[in-house]
C-alpha cells in the first residue's frame, strides 16, 4: 500500500474538496473541507499550522491537521504536536489509510520536529470508532477531558518514536 502525506497549502482545496463524510463523522472531524480551509486561512498561526493531504496510490483520500507552537489549543501541553481533522473520505474508509495516516504524521514530526516527543489529539467521548483507532495506534488517554463544541472530549497522547515505529 503507497500512503503518504502531502503538505497542502491554501490554494489546494479543490485537491480534497471531494472527501466527504457521513454528517456524525463530519461533524467530529471538525465540518466540511471548505470550512476547514476558511478556517486555515483565517488563521492567526497560518506558520504553525501544517495542513496535509493523505494520498495513496496518488489519489487524496484523506485529510489530517498538525498543529504546534502558538497554534497549540488550551488543552495541550507545551512542546508537543497536536492533531486535528482527521478524516479519510467514506469511499476510501475501511483499508487502513487513517492508521497509517497516524504513522506517517507521527513519522513526520520525528523527522521534521526532533525536539518534540508526544502528538497530542482529542477525540468526542461518542466516537467510538475513532478511539479504538487511536488506542490500537498506540496512543493512551491521559485521563484528561475537555469540552468541546459537541461535548465531552477525551485527550489522547502518543510517543511520537512508538507512532513512527508502527510501520
Amino acid at each position: 500500500m503507497d500512503i503518504a502525506l502531502q503538505p497542502l497549502s491554501l490554494s489546494d482545496f479543490s485537491f480534497i474538496a471531494h472527501l466527504h463524510l457521513e454528517p456524525d463523522d463530519e461533524a467530529f472531524a471538525g465540518g466540511s473541507m471548505k470550512a476547514i480551509f476558511d478556517a486555515l486561512r483565517a488563521s492567526r498561526h497560518p506558520d504553525a499550522e501544517h495542513p496535509f493531504a493523505i494520498v495513496a496510490e496518488d489519489v487524496p483520500v484523506g485529510f489530517l491537521l498538525l498543529r504546534e507552537q502558538g497554534a497549540l489549543p488550551q488543552w495541550a501541553h507545551q512542546g508537543v504536536v497536536t492533531l486535528h481533522m482527521l478524516r479519510v473520505g467514506r469511499a476510501y474508509q475501511g483499508r487502513g489509510y487513517a492508521k497509517a495516516a497516524l504513522t506517517l504524521a507521527a513519522d513526520w514530526i520525528a523527522r521534521c520536529r526532533p525536539g518534540v516527543r508526544h502528538l497530542m489529539l482529542t477525540v468526542n467521548k461518542r466516537n467510538d470508532r475513532a478511539i479504538a483507532l487511536y488506542l490500537q495506534c498506540g496512543f493512551v488517554d491521559t485521563g484528561e477531558v475537555h469540552q468541546g463544541r459537541l461535548g465531552a472530549q477525551i485527550v489522547f497522547s502518543g510517543d511520537v518514536l512508538q507512532l513512527a515505529s508502527a510501520r
